[in-house]
């Protein structure tokens, strides 16, 4: 994010891009939903169970 913002704004440190996403409301929702993605993948599924496909 950083990146994108140094192209258009001179002067933004990465503490203020930090505290912005601190505050942001999407952001918040993108940083628990890669959570819960990591959480998900990492759950391993006993060796005698299939997975149920809907």
């Amino acid at each position: 994010m950083l990146k994108h913002v140094n192209v258009n704004y001179a002067n933004i440190t990465k503490d203020s891009v930090e505290l912005f996403k601190s505050y942001c409301q999407v952001c918040q929702e993108k940083k628990e939903r890669q959570k819960r993605k990591a959480l998900w993948s990492n759950q391993s599924l006993p060796e005698n169970s299939t997975p149920v496909v809907r």
